[in-house]
C-alpha cells in the first residue's frame, strides 16, 4: 500500500500495525524472526503444517497472546497459507530491484501515514526502528504506540486499534474535504459549498471514501510481512474499485 501511496494520489491515507522492514531493526528481534521461520520451514518440509503454524508464533508472540489463539480457529485457518507464504519469501528474499519501502520510494509518499505499534510485542524494539524509519522519509507520518497490546492485537484486542483507525481516517478525511473546491456556478446552483458539499460538482461520487482492509501479507515482507494495514482511497467518478491481491 505503501508503494501505491507513492504512485498515485487515489490513496488518501495508509494505517500499518507494526510493519515489517528487512533490513531495519535490531539485530536480537531478527535473529528471534529468522530462527522462527527455520522452524516453520522444516516443519512444511516435513509436512507438518500444523507444527509449521505452532512454530512461527513464539517468533513474534507473547505467553498470553498464544494461549489465547489456541481458544480461537487461528491455527487450522492459517495453516493453509503456509506453503504459500514460505514460496513467497524464498522468491521475495532473492529479489534484488527496487522496494516499496526505499528511502526514495517512501518519500513519494504524500498521504498521511500512521503507524501503530502494540506496547506489550514481543519484537517491540524491531518494530519501533521500523516505524522510526518509515516515519523519516514519508512525507506525513503519525506513530502510536497502544498500552495493553501485543502483535496479533488486531485479531485478539481489535477495540483500541479501531478507535484509532476512526480518528484517523476521521482526521484525514476533513483535510480532504476542505481541499474540495466546488466551480462557483455549480455552488449556486446546487446550493453546495466547498467544505460543506457531499460531492464534487463535477463527478458524481463522494469525495473521500474509508475502505479497510487487512492482510496477514501484503507487497513484500521488506513492506508489510505480518501486518494489518488498512487504507482509505478516493473513488473514480465512475464508483470505488478495490483490487485484491
Amino acid at each position: 500500500m505503501l508503494g501505491a501511496a507513492a504512485h498515485s494520489d487515489s490513496v488518501a491515507a495508509v494505517a500499518i500495525y507494526e510493519p515489517l522492514v528487512i533490513g531495519v531493526g535490531g539485530g536480537d528481534d531478527i535473529a528471534r524472526i529468522g530462527a522462527a521461520m527455520q522452524q516453520v520451514g522444516a516443519a512444511a518440509a516435513d509436512g507438518r503444517i500444523l507444527d509449521s503454524v505452532h512454530a512461527f508464533l513464539p517468533g513474534s508472540c507473547t505467553d498470553n497472546e498464544i494461549a489465547a489463539l489456541e481458544e480461537t480457529p487461528f491455527y487450522e485457518q492459517w495453516a493453509g497459507g503456509i506453503p504459500a507464504l514460505l514460496r513467497f519469501l524464498q522468491q521475495d528474499m532473492s529479489y534484488e530491484g527496487p522496494r516499496s519501502t526505499d528511502p526514495e520510494a517512501l518519500g513519494q509518499v504524500a498521504a498521511p501515514v500512521l503507524l501503530l505499534r502494540g506496547e506489550q510485542t514481543l519484537l517491540g524494539t524491531f518494530f519501533a526502528d521500523v516505524e522510526r524509519y518509515v516515519a523519516q522519509h514519508v512525507v506525513d507520518a503519525r506513530v502510536r504506540e497502544l498500552p495493553g497490546v501485543g502483535h496479533f492485537a488486531p485479531l485478539l484486542e481489535p477495540e483500541p486499534i479501531a478507535k484509532e483507525l476512526i480518528s484517523f481516517f476521521e482526521s484525514a478525511r476533513k483535510v480532504q474535504r476542505a481541499r474540495v473546491v466546488v466551480p462557483p456556478h455549480a455552488e449556486a446552483a446546487r446550493g453546495y459549498s466547498a467544505l460543506s458539499s457531499p460531492r464534487p460538482a463535477d463527478g458524481p461520487c463522494w469525495p473521500w471514501t474509508p475502505i479497510g482492509r487487512t492482510a496477514s501479507a501484503i507487497e513484500s515482507p521488506r513492506s508489510c510481512m505480518s501486518t494489518q494495514i488498512v487504507t482509505m482511497v478516493r473513488p473514480s467518478p465512475t464508483g470505488s474499485k478495490i483490487v485484491r491481491r
